[in-house]
């Protein structure tokens, strides 16, 4: 059966709803979005999201702000896997690989905690415990920490690097990322995943962070925190494991040593491993993360394709304004531009229809965008391309005269019937 949903989106000026509720207001900085279920006397809180644009009006980065500008703004999160059959609902959005390691807890006297999860590098449904991927940004910051068991310590390698490496692949192709939205409907995403971890850098580099931080004295199953780029390239300097230690025979606690930041826009994996073949234990494993202002960071091809892996933000930052701060339209995925006067398609750098001042502009086909010039040129309505003149420092020319050049050559073009202007930047 076929389920058909509508969604109207109405444009009042610079107020946005949809289904008459709003969603943000416009201004020349950026937008302004009412809260989730927070208002103050019955008026709705705002967050204030400001947009870095470049010399051609395209968002490069939008930076969340607190309304009294007092400081980074770090709203924490919590993603805990307590491993409880209660809880298996709700932990399953987040947490990969529940139900596969889900044993008795050792020495739990409490009804309402009698579930760990059981890792055994010998098995290979079993060396790899829960797992997380979430998307990171610049300026968040994570603090990790877990409980754990074990009884006795056999470090017999019995489960190598690429091993381990092809459990987590596993374990993760049925995971989420921190928009809720299932690895498995992101095929993009899927298949990049697949190519970093089935590399065998990776398994290499994952070895090299097990390897700084091993105590043979203690049993080989670590809780892992792996930090890529964009790129999905290892950040080797925010990535690390957390080896199981304490006294054997009891339910010892490890954690990170005071939040760890993140640098540069790209994702975070979280997950439990053993290499050996000695039982080890893992409950209650807690993430706890703390979004920074920065909530996105945009890079362009020169017609308007953006560069970066496609991601789901969360659906209450999303922001569809990007090449020259116009609304891209991604409902049916068509990915058109509106600039008001016309459609543009960033994937093939064209007009969906005719410039409607075609004739002024002959040299060109009146399908281009900016001239076929995007670097130099913008058209800020569809309906006329502009240049943007730059006055260096050294140049030998005074502001007064570049306006005064810019004035005479914007003549000349009307002269000329040119559909184009110049503007200084």
């Amino acid at each position: 059966m076929l389920v058909v949903t509508t969604t109207t989106t109405e444009y009042m000026g610079s107020f946005i709803y949809e289904d008459n509720k709003l969603q943000y207001i416009l201004h020349e900085e950026g937008r302004c979005r009412p809260q989730t279920n927070n208002t103050v006397a019955s008026v709705p809180a705002f967050d204030y999201d400001y947009f870095l644009k470049d010399h051609l009006g395209n968002v490069r980065t939008v930076i969340n702000a607190q309304a009294a500008g007092l400081g980074p703004v770090l709203n924490s999160h919590n993603y805990t896997a307590n491993m409880e059959v209660a809880l298996a609902a709700t932990e399953s959005l987040i947490w990969s690989h529940l139900d596969d390691t889900r044993e008795n807890k050792p020495g739990s006297i409490n009804p309402s905690d009698t579930k760990a999860a059981e890792l055994n590098g010998a098995d290979p449904n079993k060396r790899i415990g829960v797992a997380l991927l979430l998307k990171a940004m610049p300026g968040d910051q994570f603090d990790l920490s877990a409980q754990t068991y074990y009884d006795a310590i056999s470090n017999d390698d019995a489960a190598g690097p690429q091993d381990v490496a092809t459990s987590l692949l596993n374990a993760l192709s049925g995971g989420t990322n921190y928009a809720g939205v299932p690895v498995s409907e992101m095929p993009l995403n899927v298949r990049t995943i697949n190519n970093t971890i089935k590399n065998p850098a990776f398994a290499d580099a994952l070895d090299a962070l097990t390897q700084e931080n091993y105590d043979n004295s203690k049993p080989a199953a670590f809780l892992n925190y792996v930090v890529f780029d964009q790129k999905f390239n290892v950040v080797k300097e925010n990535s690390g494991v957390l080896q199981v230690g304490g006294v054997g025979g009891q339910w010892n606690t490890m954690a990170t040593n005071g939040p760890i930041t993140i640098n540069q826009p790209g994702y975070i994996a979280v997950f439990a491993s053993s290499k050996t073949a000695s039982p080890a234990f893992f409950d209650k494993i807690d993430l706890t993360w703390y979004k920074g202002n920065v909530l996105e960071e945009n890079h362009y091809y020169p017609f308007g394709l953006t560069l970066s892996v496609p991601d789901a933000p969360d659906p209450n930052e999303k922001n569809n304004y990007k090449l020259a701060t116009k609304e891209l339209q991604d409902d049916l995925k068509l990915n058109w531009y509106d600039f008001g006067g016309r459609m543009q398609d960033e994937q093939i750098g064209r007009w969906m229809s005719v410039d409607p001042k075609a004739e002024k502009n002959y040299a060109t086909s009146g399908f281009v965008y900016a001239n076929n010039n995007p670097v130099i040129f913008i058209d800020p309505d569809g309906n006329q391309n502009m240049v943007y003149l730059f006055n260096l420092p050294n140049s030998g020319y005074s502001n007064k005269e570049v306006t005064s050049i810019i004035n005479r050559t914007n003549q000349a073009f009307g002269d000329l019937g040119l559909n184009m202007q110049i503007k200084q930047f």
